[in-house]
């Protein structure tokens, strides 16, 4: 069963076919996304953007999402220009997905709505070596992301946007996900 069915339970019969292809169901799944990334408008924003290796800020950027099985959960691979993302997501023992990029993980409780998938950002851990620190909200980054079926293709679109207390916007990217059928 894929992590997101697994976690979403009978709820993930609401979700739109649309969504759900842009889910693993096998073993691995690959797209090609078509993203708008905007960056931060402050200098301090900018700078920790570039600190952390986000994405450069780019209209209709060509993105490719390769998610597979790995023995800790899905291995999300985003490859922006220039730059790549790679987090692992998985399920924790309360039923919140956790997406770990290094050693901060985001803690979501998963939520459908009109066929897409809301990821409602809970808590956010700092993890070394083994050791799990939970950061206060007043310094925690703020991850704001969801799912929805695109309205003319079979595809999804998402957005993702990432904030910092007293630095502010981050980063947000938009657009669309088009899952690469085998063969195709």
């Amino acid at each position: 069963m894929s992590l997101y069915r697994n976690l979403l339970g009978e709820q993930w019969d609401a979700v739109s076919p649309r969504v759900k292809n842009s889910h693993l169901s096998g073993r691995e799944l690959h797209a090609n996304c078509c993203l708008d990334i905007v960056g931060s408008s402050n200098v301090v924003g900018r700078i920790i953007s570039w600190v952390v290796s986000l994405p450069a800020p780019a209209n209709a950027a060509p993105v490719i999402l390769h998610i597979h099985e790995s023995l800790e959960g899905e291995l999300w691979e985003r490859m922006f220009p220039g730059r790549n993302l790679q987090s692992v997501q998985s399920q924790s023992d309360d039923g919140f997905l956790i997406d770990r990029f290094g050693i901060i993980a985001f803690h979501f409780r998963l939520e459908v709505s009109n066929g897409g998938i809301i990821h409602d950002h809970r808590k956010t851990y700092l993890m070394l070596r083994g050791i799990s620190l939970r950061l206060p909200r007043y310094v925690s980054p703020r991850v704001v992301s969801h799912e929805e079926p695109d309205a003319m293709e079979c595809a999804s679109r998402i957005t993702v946007s990432l904030s910092m207390p007293l630095v502010g916007h981050l980063m947000t990217y938009t657009g669309i996900v088009r899952p690469v059928k085998e063969g195709a």
